[in-house]
């Protein structure tokens, strides 16, 4: 009996160990979730999506992209806890394996992944997407190390032992070269002399009109005697009008030579014609 009950907690103890050492079963996920288990670290997230066959091949068809490449930008997300609710949309798996979207409110606390920069990624509980693209994964730069000079020790001529400062020149921005103008003498200017002008003068001839006397009929007897007058009275007609200066007022007209010269004319030839008239 006693080595029964000896046998039997021997027994106990050794399934209590194996027990012990079995890993842990994982949480699952909610339905409609792109995870099959619950992860809490970027590294397991990564490690997920390139395990599982399935989970990988969901997210590489809803951000167009392969599965390693979609392991490799989780890999840079941080998780961490909301500050402030957060109210945006997130995809979810619906009936027979439909990608569906909705606008959700997320509370304070609620686990998620970011970038480095915060922006929200994935629902931390179940990988759900909050946004349709997946940011590149930004590799850090280190900052630059900056060195410190010391001062350089000199030991002083004479073996005083003073310390010498020595100093350092600062690397002074480089200024670019002044532009130099240079105004250059104005050209002597080139007098052209002017062309001759060659001027021509309009001679306009002179035309000297022909003066052409009247023909003087000769009158007949019968006018002779119908007036005291006779033909000496329709001479002395024009004459007259010449001496009055025609119907105008004071200015005064001087007769033209051609007119003088006709009626000086006329005269002669009226003096032959009262001279037959007498003698006949």
């Amino acid at each position: 009996m006693k080595r029964m009950t000896t046998a039997t907690a021997a027994i106990a103890a050794g399934l209590a160990v194996l027990l012990a050492s079995l890993p842990a079963s994982a949480e699952r996920t909610p339905p409609g979730s792109f995870l099959r288990d619950r992860v809490d670290s970027a590294q397991a997230l990564s490690a997920q999506v390139k395990s599982v066959n399935y989970v990988g091949q969901r997210y590489a068809n809803f951000y167009g992209l392969k599965a390693d490449e979609v392991a490799r930008r989780f890999a840079a997300l941080e998780y961490r806890h909301l500050q402030n609710d957060l109210r945006t949309r997130v995809w979810f798996v619906g009936k027979g394996n439909r990608i569906l979207s909705e606008v959700r409110t997320f509370k304070a606390g609620t686990p998620m992944f970011f970038t480095k920069t915060g922006q929200p990624v994935l629902d931390g509980r179940c990988g759900n997407p909050l946004r349709a693209d997946l940011p590149q994964a930004v590799a850090q730069q280190p900052a630059p190390q900056t060195t410190s000079v010391p001062e350089a020790q000199v030991a002083a001529q004479g073996g005083s032992g003073e310390a010498a400062e020595v100093a350092l020149t600062e690397a002074l921005p480089v200024q670019p070269e002044p532009v130099i103008t240079q105004v250059l003498a104005q050209p002597a200017e080139i007098i052209v002399p002017p062309s001759e002008v060659l001027i021509t003068e309009t001679v306009v001839p002179t035309v000297t009109e022909a003066v052409v006397a009247p023909a003087v009929e000769s009158l007949p007897a019968a006018a002779a005697g119908g007036s005291s007058l006779g033909p000496l009275g329709l001479l002395a007609i024009p004459v007259i009008a010449i001496a009055a200066g025609g119907g105008g007022g004071g200015t005064t007209v001087i007769p033209e030579p051609g007119s003088l010269i006709a009626l000086g004319s006329g005269l002669i030839a009226f003096s032959g014609v009262l001279l037959r008239a007498r003698r006949g």
